[in-house]
């Protein structure tokens, strides 16, 4: 999730995994938990002074729960979606659909 401050400045806010529905149809209300990494005390410092979140530096820590297991993390709420699902040629890339 990304916040933009008063100062029209971007940053990445807290991170969040849902699985996607794989079968057609409106889904109401899906919720995506979101985290963001804690750091040390001197990454929260500058932080505060600077308005930059802490950021992973490997991508597939987002997706992966073997690596996130050892990060120190904190929540940052949950993001509700409301989805229609359309799929086409699913097949042909090899996707299985329910």
């Amino acid at each position: 999730m990304w916040h933009r401050d008063s100062l029209e400045r971007c940053s990445l806010l807290s991170y969040g995994v849902v699985a996607l529905p794989s079968a057609p149809g409106h889904y109401p209300c899906l919720v995506c938990p979101t985290w963001a990494p804690v750091g040390s005390i001197v990454d929260r410092l500058a932080s505060l002074f600077n308005g930059e979140t802490l950021q992973l530096a490997e991508e597939s820590f987002v997706y992966s729960a073997e690596h996130r297991h050892n990060l120190q993390t904190t929540s940052m709420g949950e993001v509700h979606l409301e989805l229609n699902v359309i799929l086409k040629d699913f097949e042909k890339f090899g996707v299985e659909t329910h």
